[in-house]
This record gives C-alpha cells, structure tokens and sequence, in this order.
C-alpha cells in the first residue's frame, strides 16, 4: 500500500508535475523530501500520476520536518488533501470562458438573483453586434441598450424569462 511505501518506492512509482502539467517536480524539491532537508512546505498544488494505474489526482501538499530534542531532522510529515474536484472544476470553467469569449453570437449575463437585474458579462460578439463595451455596460441593465428599432415582443419574452427563472436563447432570425 501507499502508506508502506519507502519515499524511494513512493518517487519511482508516482509521477508528480507542477500545475502546468508539463513540468515533472524535480525529485529535490518534492515536498516530503524538501521536509526531510528541513524546509516546510505550506498548501502547494501538484499533479500526480500513478504510473501503475494511470490514475491520476490533484493534491495541495503541507509538509514538516520533524527534528529531534538536538533540532537535527529525524523524518517527515506531510498532509495530502485531494483537490481533484476544485482543480477540475476551474479547468472547466476555463474552458467555458475561452468558449464564451470566442463565440461570434452576442451574450450576455444578468444577475437575477439582483432586482435591477445588472448585466455582469458580455462577451466580444455582444460589444460587436451591439456597439457597447463591456465597460459601458456592466453594472447597467438591459434598458441601456433599447432604442427605437428594439423588439418590443423580445424585450418582453427577455423580461419574462428573467421574472419567472428561466434561460433564454434568442437568435437573430436569417
């Protein structure tokens, strides 16, 4: 088992990579063996990867020396908090926003839990297609952007949509 592993076993048989997930931590500055060498190490992020199993797993690390009544180190602790579901989670929500960013249609988001309904993003299709910046419109509602050529019968599905809790796609007919 991982717990009966000496920390030799434990290097050869897990890979550990920085957050890039490019970059192998250099065996010398592991946590557990930086420990050993007397350092602490406090919540550092690293990816592993069983190279048994092709598992892999998000851990944050902590780690201390443990020293002797001389101060000289006699061993290591550390704590292995998975965090696999944060870091996926955030890598998701990247990749959402890369998407949300880069797509060529309008969008917008209000908050609707507010009663003024304050938009709180815009992506650039909504600047392109709109003519407003982000920075004109956020903090602002919908009001902002209605002229003479709006679409009274939109306008008030939108309204409704947000009134009753709803998601609302609309396109632009043709």
């Amino acid at each position: 088992s991982l717990l009966d592993m000496r920390l030799e076993q434990w290097t050869d048989r897990y890979e550990m990579w920085l957050s890039d997930k490019t970059t192998l931590v250099p065996e010398e500055e592991r946590p557990l063996g930086r420990a050993v060498a007397g350092e602490s190490v406090d919540l550092e992020d690293v990816y592993l990867v069983d190279t048994a199993t092709d598992r892999d797993v998000w851990l944050s690390i902590t780690t201390r020396p443990i020293y002797d009544e001389l101060g000289i180190v006699q061993g290591a602790f550390g704590v292995f908090r998975d965090i696999t579901a944060r870091k996926r989670a955030e890598e998701e929500m990247r990749f959402l926003n890369r998407a949300m960013a880069s797509a060529s249609e309008g969008i917008t988001i209000m908050d609707a839990r507010d009663p003024r309904r304050p938009i709180v993003y815009v992506n650039q299709g909504f600047e392109r297609l709109t003519g407003y910046s982000s920075s004109v419109v956020i903090g602002k509602d919908l009001r902002l952007i209605r002229g003479p050529g709006t679409d009274g019968k939109a306008v008030n599905e939108f309204e409704e949509a947000v009134r009753e809790g709803y998601d609302m796609v609309k396109e632009r007919p043709g």
